[in-house]
């Protein structure tokens, strides 16, 4: 654990993978991938030749207050902390996790009045900075406020690089995966720490998106279950499949297991988790991460 000076800021190191293959001469021919948000960071190096993981590290944020400043102290310490973030990358993707989201169709999509998609869910600043991704599997976009801050210390230190949200990643790899292999109607349901996203696809078409915040397994199964109501689901019936912080053990996978009949996990086939270290690591998580 590493607690920063001007506030305080807990960084624990959850997950640590390293490829027998991983070297100080490789790393400089690989792409980096991060994923930001404001209780934690995490990162993946890929082999440039075929997207093979050859390092992965999570790190989480803990006890402090929760500002923009906060969160790139934290970050900047974390760089501080990973030789393996001080080398040169062939290219750099970054995600931004946060609720201040929105997927709005290009029919209604109108580049002057982004701050119209989020004003209704959140309390817009004047100096918020909104921006926007273009879907890659549907007409749609994707509205929200990414971490400026972290952003422009990424810049400095690496140069030009892309961005999007991570519910872009989300929406459009999961929209792949119903292409390639499911014809059923799926709901998706990703969990995070304090937050997961519910993504429900049926006839390879997006028909529901949100994310919510849970602080108890009773708050978890009541999104569920009134998202379920609000689109005439059946949980005898519905296939649900499950990825990111959710385990057989969990208290939210033992109540989910009450009322959903067709659940399991949508699993990764990365050789990373077929290693000896990767074995304690579930093949359903990191998957954003992943598919950046």
């Amino acid at each position: 654990m590493v607690t920063g000076h001007q506030c305080m800021i807990q960084i624990k190191e959850q997950v640590k993978i390293k490829n027998n293959s991983l070297s100080d001469i490789t790393l400089k021919k690989n792409n980096l991938s991060i994923q930001l948000s404001m209780d934690g960071f995490s990162f993946c190096i890929k082999d440039s030749s075929d997207n093979s993981v050859l390092f992965l590290q999570e790190y989480s944020f803990e006890d402090y207050t929760k500002t923009p400043g906060n969160m790139l102290e934290a970050v900047e310490i974390v760089f501080d902390m990973s030789p393996e973030l001080q080398y040169g990358f062939e290219s750099l993707n970054v995600t931004h996790y946060n609720n201040l989201t929105s997927i709005v169709p290009n029919t209604f999509f109108d580049f002057e009045k982004l701050g119209a998609y989020l004003d209704k869910n959140i309390k817009l600043l004047k100096n918020d900075y909104i921006t926007h991704d273009d879907l890659e599997q549907i007409p749609a976009k994707t509205v929200y406020i990414p971490f400026v801050n972290i952003n422009n210390f990424l810049f400095e230190r690496f140069g030009d690089f892309e961005y999007k949200h991570t519910s872009s990643v989300l929406v459009d790899s999961l929209l792949k995966h119903s292409k390639t292999s499911q014809s059923e109607p799926v709901l998706y349901i990703n969990v995070c720490k304090s937050s997961f996203e519910i993504v429900y696809i049926k006839d390879n078409n997006l028909q529901f998106f949100n994310t919510f915040i849970y602080n108890s397994k009773e708050d978890f199964m009541y999104y569920i279950l009134f998202v379920g109501k609000q689109l005439s689901l059946d949980f005898s019936e519905v296939k649900v499949l499950l990825l990111g912080l959710i385990e057989r053990h969990s208290s939210i996978y033992k109540i989910s297991e009450r009322y959903i009949k067709n659940m399991s996990f949508l699993e990764s086939s990365e050789s990373m988790f077929e290693t000896k270290a990767g074995r304690k690591l579930s093949k359903h998580s990191f998957y954003t991460l992943l598919n950046q």
